[in-house]
């Protein structure tokens, strides 16, 4: 029991030790190839970047929303303007039609 357990010891040693030789090795390509180790992201920082792409979403959408009201509005005005054009062209129509059948008469 006691010689297993020395084994045992032993084995894993020689897995940290070689699994320790494979980290500095990755460490020393990425140091040669210019990677910098990547850093744990900040939870603070990363609150405060959302917060702000939160809050500039929110101005382009309410930019967007103002920029469609005023189109529907302008779009509105032109339609009211072509709806009272055709109204009062249907009673000039209507004007002629009656003095048409008041001569034909």
């Amino acid at each position: 029991e006691l010689q297993k357990s020395a084994r045992e010891k032993k084995e894993w040693k020689l897995k940290c030790a070689q699994a320790e030789a494979e980290v500095r090795a990755l460490k020393a390509h990425r140091r040669r190839v210019g990677l910098q180790p990547a850093a744990d992201p900040d939870p603070v920082a990363l609150a405060e970047d959302n917060a702000a792409l939160q809050a500039k979403l929110e101005a382009v959408r309410a930019e967007a929303m103002q920029d469609h009201a005023e189109e529907i509005g302008a779009l509105a005005q032109v339609l009211g303007e072509a709806k009272l054009e055709t109204d009062q062209r249907a009673a000039r129509c209507e004007a002629l039609e009656a003095e048409l059948r008041a001569a034909t008469q």
